[in-house]
């Protein structure tokens, strides 16, 4: 009788305990599924807000102004276990202390922008530092340094060209924009009846762009007759070019071009923006060729944790740093 009673009340016990583990993975499942289908749900695409990601707080940033081969001999770059294991994402950038929106510095040690922001996004979801290497003169030159192997990702603003996809591996877009003109205001009341591509492509017109940048093989693309002007500084050389009369237009993305005329309106006197509606420019992270696995990791990262900007979110996120 004893040995029946303490029999049961083990069998009791037993099924007390396994339905306390079923209804806890069953709460477990219910609440894994949520998650799923809420972030794969298209209809939520709006609500996410990259202010409810993970940032890392600037003692785990660092800057990179040189490059030391040597302490990189051991470090398989883009992959994702050894980026895990040695606890750092190395992103190659352009050396510019003023890449407007995109990367700006705001004080001796501390950077702030578009790419900054998703990079340390990047790193908070990995788990890991953050080591910005900003030694690259061009935008080229940082695609090459990734197809070298010289980092785990280029983070520059980069826009996607077939030249460069031959090289390396883009991630899906982070940022999308309108490519724009801005065309001197004389030359075009000398021409207005033409269309845009009528209008500039012609031998005697002259095409202003930022060299090692996409906007030369873009303007070759669409005014394949125009000589096409490239010089490493915009504000200074092109622009100046184009208010004087030396060229007839320069041509880059939406963004750039409206946080310039934000800062001068007085260039609307003498110049002209003209959106291209029907070209857009796509923003992307870039990987070498190698890093499949990372790429496979970040373009879910971007599906699922990322908010597509577009030039007027990033204008309204950082107008106050524009200078």
């Amino acid at each position: 009788m004893f040995l029946q009673s303490a029999k049961s009340i083990l069998i009791s016990c037993m099924l007390i305990i396994c339905c306390c583990f079923v209804y806890k993975n069953k709460n477990d499942l219910i609440n894994f599924y949520q998650r799923i289908s809420t972030k794969s749900d298209p209809s939520q695409d709006d609500e996410k807000n990259d202010n409810d990601l993970d940032y890392l707080s600037d003692d785990m940033v660092t800057f990179e102004k040189h490059y030391d081969p040597v302490s990189d001999y051991e470090k398989h770059f883009g992959d994702v276990q050894d980026i895990v294991e040695r606890g750092e994402l190395v992103v190659c950038a352009k050396i510019d202390d003023y890449n407007v929106l995109f990367q700006m510095k705001v004080n001796d040690k501390r950077y702030i922008g578009a790419d900054i922001d998703f990079a340390k996004q990047i790193a908070a979801a990995l788990g890991v530092r953050l080591s910005y290497r900003m030694i690259y003169k061009t935008y080229d030159d940082v695609v090459d340094a990734i197809a070298r192997g010289d980092g785990d990702i280029g983070i520059a603003k980069l826009s996607y060209t077939s030249e460069r996809s031959k090289k390396i591996l883009y991630t899906s877009s982070y940022a999308k924009f309108k490519k724009m003109v801005l065309i001197n205001r004389i030359f075009f009341e000398k021409a207005r009846k033409n269309t845009l591509r009528q209008l500039l492509n012609n031998r005697d017109v002259a095409v202003g762009v930022v060299k090692g940048s996409s906007y030369e093989s873009f303007s070759q693309t669409m005014f394949p007759n125009a000589t096409v002007i490239a010089e490493e500084n915009w504000n200074d050389d092109i622009i100046q070019y184009l208010v004087k009369g030396k060229i007839m237009a320069t041509m880059r993305d939406e963004i750039r071009i409206k946080s310039l005329l934000k800062l001068h309106p007085d260039l609307l006197i003498k110049l002209m923006p003209i959106i291209i509606s029907d070209e857009n420019d796509s923003i992307a992270a870039i990987v070498n060729p190698n890093s499949s696995q990372f790429l496979h990791w970040l373009d879910k990262f971007i599906e699922t944790e990322k908010k597509v900007d577009t030039a007027d979110s990033i204008l309204k996120k950082y107008e106050d740093y524009v200078k």
